[in-house]
């Protein structure tokens, strides 16, 4: 990728018979790993390359606490970034 972007993704699966939850990490390009028939995909979401003040990798549709509220990360189309919005459609931008 030219833009210097790390294309991430983190699948999440549900076993369906324990409910088990686990998780996956790929990049753009590899395929998505099989963890068996009991498994099913949850939740697919790409990495923002925006990382939390303890460093951990920020995906689409993460909740942080930021402010004294929760915020859901989201994507900006008409902004052409990420964003993180709250309950009240408040927003914020990342530098």
């Amino acid at each position: 990728m030219s833009d210097g972007m790390t294309y991430k993704f983190r699948i999440t699966y549900q076993h369906g018979e324990t409910g088990r939850i686990t998780e996956r990490f790929i990049t753009l390009g590899e395929p998505i790993p099989y963890l068996g028939d009991d498994w099913a995909v949850i939740a697919k979401k790409q990495y923002t390359g925006i990382d939390d003040k303890n460093k951990d990798d920020l995906f689409v549709g993460d909740k942080i606490q930021f402010r004294d509220r929760i915020w859901i990360i989201e994507y900006n189309a008409n902004k052409g970034q990420y964003i993180a919005a709250d309950e009240e459609h408040l927003s914020y931008i990342f530098p």
